[in-house]
């Protein structure tokens, strides 16, 4: 419980000015993240692994710890479904966050797709904003440009009326790419710009 508060407390901060030095907090403290999130999967406390994973998620992308730590929470997800709505979307959005990034894209999709209807039915549109924004990149890296456009202009859409900048910039920027890959190069680079300065 006690790395279970650190994780929450920590996962706001890790996206702000200050990420450097909450990541090195993280990193002294890995190895005890880390068995506690062994020791509540197996000791059956599931909510507790979701929720640390649904916390670390980025520190794990960022520090490259995606493969054992993906297994570790996927192992959650499939051995409990009586868990808050919230905290298993949280849960999936996070583990097709480190199946994308693994190059996993089946697994990335079938969990954002659920993590998506789950955060629709809880009307939390941040989190179907974010849903469909790593749906589009999934969609971007399978080449359907057209699938991966209407996704993250969706997604866009919904940060801007969340005024959530980060949101905003990481659908612009993607935007941007999927507009490259196309040979759109004045629309990708304005998208580019305009997300640069967000």
């Amino acid at each position: 419980l006690y790395y279970l508060k650190l994780a929450e407390e920590v996962e706001p901060k890790l996206f702000g000015v200050e990420q450097q030095s909450w990541f090195e907090v993280l990193d002294r403290e890995y190895e005890n993240l880390q068995a506690a999130l062994h020791w509540s999967v197996e000791r059956g406390e599931l909510e507790i692994a979701l929720r640390l994973g649904g916390a670390l998620w980025r520190f794990w992308l960022v520090r490259g710890y995606v493969s054992g730590e993906l297994l570790w929470l996927e192992q959650a997800i499939q051995g409990i479904k009586e868990v808050k709505a919230s905290v298993r979307a949280k849960a999936l959005i996070s583990a097709g966050a480190l199946a994308y990034h693994r190059g996993d894209i089946v697994r990335a999709k079938l969990y954002c797709r659920e993590s998506l209807a789950l955060f629709q039915d809880l009307g939390e549109m941040q989190g179907v904003a974010y849903s469909l924004h790593r749906l589009g990149l999934i969609a971007s890296q399978s080449s359907d440009y057209g699938a991966a456009q209407s996704l993250e202009e969706e997604a866009l859409q919904l940060f801007k009326e969340a005024g959530d900048k980060a949101g905003i910039a990481y659908s612009l920027t993607d935007l941007a790419y999927v507009a490259m890959d196309q040979g759109e190069f004045v629309r990708a680079r304005l998208l580019a710009e305009e997300g640069l300065a967000l």
